[in-house]
Formats: structure tokens, sequence, C-alpha cells
């Protein structure tokens, strides 16, 4: 008798244990399936916020690099190549004048050594290498070699790099009065 009621009691606690984990998972499964809402009565959609948003260590897994995030069609968040623009490619001139440093020769009409331009073209004119970050010869490009050195890559023993500004736009270095600095051939 003693043993029959200790089976009927053990086979309550699992009962009552089954019970509370199908709870559980359904209770779990209609939280999770549900949409959530941030100042917002009934949302729509699985994440709808009405406000504004602030986020640290945001990680945004589409796009590509340097993409940015605009309000699309129907209120759609849509990625965008950044602000309008046209691609143009920039030059550097592999021969010209050497920029004496504080020196006065020369004007604006002049090509100074290693001084970077855009240019409309899909080929560098004559003098002119595209700024693809490309590895030149020490040897047969010395002028530029000391107006740039390693600055964009390169052993410099043999070769030294030109910078790479496809897809990206030159910044002004040094530290302005907003706090942003940037170093010589940083890229960020």
């Amino acid at each position: 008798m003693i043993v029959i009621i200790l089976k009927l009691h053990h086979k309550k606690k699992d009962m009552k244990y089954l019970l509370l984990t199908i709870s559980f998972f359904l209770f779990s499964h209609y939280l999770f399936s549900q949409n959530v809402g941030i100042g917002t009565v009934n949302p729509t959609e699985k994440l709808e916020v009405n406000g504004i948003v602030k986020a640290n260590g945001l990680t945004v897994t589409q796009g590509v690099q340097y993409d940015v995030l605009k309000k699309g069609a129907a209120n759609q968040l849509v990625f965008s190549k950044g602000q309008k623009g046209v691609g143009l490619n920039y030059i550097i001139a592999l021969t010209g004048i050497f920029p004496g440093q504080g020196s006065s020769t020369g004007n604006y009409n002049n090509i100074f050594i290693g001084e970077i331009r855009l240019f409309a073209g899909n080929y560098p004119p004559s003098g002119f290498a595209l700024c693809n970050g490309q590895l030149l010869s020490i040897a047969t490009n010395s002028a530029l070699f000391s107006v740039i050195t390693t600055t964009y890559g390169g052993n410099g023993t043999t070769n030294f790099a030109l910078p790479d500004l496809r897809g990206a736009v030159p910044v002004g270095f040094g530290t302005p009065t907003t706090g942003a600095s940037w170093t010589m051939g940083e890229v960020n």
C-alpha cells in the first residue's frame, strides 16, 4: 500500500513537471513569436520603435562598406552608396616641378610632383598615374618617392605605394578645432 501511494505521488510530480515544461515551451513560443513595440501599443513588425533610437555597438549585417542607411519607399530602411556623388578618378603627378618646402616657385598652372587631381577619364594622362594603391619602383620614380616616401605603403628599399583613393575621399590631415584628427596617410 505504501509503495502504491509513493508511486502515485511520484507520478504526480512527473506530471506536474511535464505540464510545467509544456506550458513553458508554449508560453515562450507565444512570447517570442509576437511583435515587439517600443513607444507603440500595437506593433505590426517584429520590432517597431516609435521615437529616437540611440545604440552603442550596433552591428549592421547587410550592405557593403561605406553604405549608409536611409529612409526609402514605404518608410523602409534601404542602403545607399552615401551621399550623391559621381565616380571620378584621382590621378597623381609623376613628373613636374619638385615642390620645395616653403618656396614660392610655380603657380596654379604648374604641375607639382605628388600633386593629386580629379580626372574624368578612365586612363591616366601622360606624366600621371591613377591613385589605385599600386607599387612603383623607387629607381624610376625617385623624385616622387622623395615627396611621399612610404606613407601609403611599399618596402622603402625598392618600391613605394601610391595612395589608394578608389571609393574614398581625401581628408586633410591634422587636428581641427572639432577634434577629429587624421594623420598623414591614415586610412579609415
